[in-house]
């Protein structure tokens, strides 16, 4: 008994090693059959995603998700781009095969991309019209009746400060809020508007001047009232740029302009007009349902040690009461969570999300601790193609007030506003 006592343990031992290592998942000894892409054979718009998920089947029987640790591939990338998280984004036309690696074994589906239906634009009547008494000589304005479906018309100002030789592109400047005002009104925006100018670009200023809020006056909500914007957009590049792709077009929006911007890119069919746009402390109104519901956490920023709420302050949910001419966001009901999603930037699967011919170069103020900097987040996180952001220092939200941030604003749109 005494002599056998010594095996007893060894065996023993060897058990709880074996059911401590091997129990209950894959075991070691085990290899990978087959991997299973899932869903099957998906049909999504161009701009929009799709998350995939791999799961694996091995010899042993047993099964295992194995969507974060393979390879993943489309056949055709100028149909569709996937992350290595498993997200697919349609970028054209056509059907490609999506497929899972590891090990060796490859599983795969069909992707089929069809172009998706951006929302419509509408119609500009213009004439031009004589410059504000201390304009730069030179200068050309024009007055616009901006109509769009099911919405109120509105009036918007632009005015074209353009080079002494022939322009390098065309740079277009909304400001914030609902653009009321021109970019030139902040404490530096002419000092940005002189430099692009400077730099061999047509510098085109857009406001809507007759309205409390610009083109965010309601009713229609974010969404829809974003047409005026991106309908002026179109005829700016129709009628003052002028250069169709043998020179850039670019966009530089701060706070709601960006939002305008983005709207313009995601929701209005303009990425292929823009080759370079720069949204600053925003796009707010990317999430409108979590900022007016205020049922999600604070988040962490891209420039801050604290984490930023994404519940909207008060004069915010005003701004998105307006759009609705009705308090809907002051409200706070979760049964208008679906008009709120919706009317946001990121509405969900009709949402575009890759630009590959437009450059997105994101800025943010490490002083800005509005809700606008993680809805803005969410947004830049979520684009497909080619997308980068930075912080400029000592600066609050509305950046061109800040002489760092209006020099920061200057040098990129003069780097980065090249063909793509």
């Amino acid at each position: 008994m005494i002599i056998k006592r010594p095996f007893v343990l060894a065996a023993a031992l060897l058990m709880a090693a074996t059911i401590a290592c091997g129990g209950g998942g894959v075991t070691p000894s085990s290899t990978l059959q087959s991997i299973t892409v899932s869903p099957s054979d998906q049909t999504i718009a161009s701009g929009s995603s799709q998350v995939f998920s791999a799961r694996g089947q091995f010899s042993d029987g047993s099964s295992k998700d194995l969507t974060a640790g393979l390879s993943w591939s489309a056949s055709r990338p100028s149909v569709a781009i996937i992350s290595a998280g498993g997200v697919a984004t349609g970028i054209g036309d056509g059907t490609t095969n999506i497929s899972a690696n590891s090990s060796g074994v490859t599983g795969s589906t069909m992707l089929i991309v069809e172009s998706g239906s951006p929302d419509p634009l509408g119609t500009v009547a213009a004439q031009s019209e004589t410059c504000a008494p201390g304009d730069p000589s030179g200068m050309a304005c024009y007055s616009l009746n901006v109509s769009c479906p099911k919405i109120n018309d509105i009036h918007a100002e632009v005015k074209a400060s353009a080079p002494s030789s022939k322009a390098s592109g065309t740079i277009v400047f909304i400001g914030g809020g609902g653009a009321n005002v021109f970019y030139e009104g902040y404490t530096f925006g002419t000092s940005i508007i002189s430099a692009v100018v400077q730099h061999g670009y047509t510098a085109v200023q857009i406001s809507f001047p007759d309205e409390s809020l610009g083109w965010l006056t309601g009713p229609g909500g974010a969404r829809a009232l974003a047409c005026r914007v991106a309908t002026a957009f179109r005829w700016i590049y129709d009628n003052v740029h002028m250069s169709g792709a043998a020179a850039p077009f670019c966009g530089h929006g701060e706070s709601a302009g960006s939002t305008a911007l983005a709207f313009s890119l995601s929701h209005s069919g303009m990425a292929a007009l823009f080759s370079m746009i720069e949204p600053a402390a925003g796009p707010p109104l990317a999430r409108i349902d979590n900022g007016c519901l205020c049922h999600q956490p604070a988040v962490q920023g891209p420039c801050n040690a604290s984490a930023i709420p994404q519940c909207y302050e008060a004069d915010v949910k005003t701004i998105v009461d307006t759009t609705y001419s009705t308090s809907l966001c002051s409200q706070g009901s979760d049964n208008d969570a679906p008009t709120f999603v919706h009317d946001s930037v990121l509405s969900g699967s009709d949402a575009l999300l890759a630009f590959p011919n437009t450059d997105v170069h994101q800025l943010f103020g490490d002083n800005d601790l509005t809700a606008a900097v993680p809805e803005a987040y969410q947004w830049s996180q979520s684009l497909a193609t080619k997308r980068s952001s930075e912080c400029v220092v000592n600066s609050g939200h509305s950046m061109p007030n800040f002489e760092g941030a209006a020099m920061k604003i200057s040098a990129d749109l003069t780097t980065y506003c090249k063909l793509q």
